[in-house]
């Protein structure tokens, strides 16, 4: 059973959340709000989709690290997790027209995007070494029904695998 849980502030990841959820047909009961999730709610699905969105220099949204440091301490051997993230803006979709760089201020714009895209790289690296399987999930992709459709089935495939995955 998928369990898809996200924190959102100004609505957005809520919205890709839901959007996601009517795709892979699941439940608006088994999508759930961090700040108000447990971690008894978590145990209740053996595929986690879980979506945040980043701040500044690639903070979680305010309601993730306490529900995280709770997940943390749990054990999550036999669940499968996808992590939903990116922005295509934020963090430069390639080839997608929402990453056109703004025009005013190109050193400022060019230092802090390619500062996230580098960090997101490494952030990818770091995931592969522990053992994780990462599926980046552009915004755009949600807002479209075919790119929505090869999205569901890309979660399918990577999250069919039955190899264990560890809480970061």
């Amino acid at each position: 059973m998928t369990g898809i849980f996200f924190g959102s502030t100004t609505g957005t990841t809520e919205s890709v959340a839901a959007r996601i959820a009517e795709r892979l047909g699941v439940a608006q009961a088994d999508v759930h709000n961090v700040a108000a999730a447990s971690v008894e709610d978590v145990k209740k699905y053996d595929l986690l989709l879980l979506g945040s969105s980043t701040w500044g220099s690639g903070e979680l949204q305010d309601d993730w690290p306490g529900f995280l440091d709770k997940l943390g301490k749990e054990d999550l051997s036999g669940r499968r997790v996808a992590l939903f993230v990116h922005g295509c803006f934020w963090h430069q979709h390639p080839g997608c027209k929402a990453a056109d760089r703004p025009k005013s201020r190109p050193d400022y714009w060019n230092r802090k995007l390619d500062g996230n895209v580098a960090r997101d790289a490494r952030h990818l690296v770091e995931l592969a070494a522990a053992g994780w399987t990462a599926l980046v999930i552009w915004e755009c992709e949600t807002r479209d029904p075919q790119r929505l459709a090869a999205l569901a089935a890309r979660i399918k495939d990577q999250t069919s695998h039955k190899r264990p995955h560890r809480a970061v």
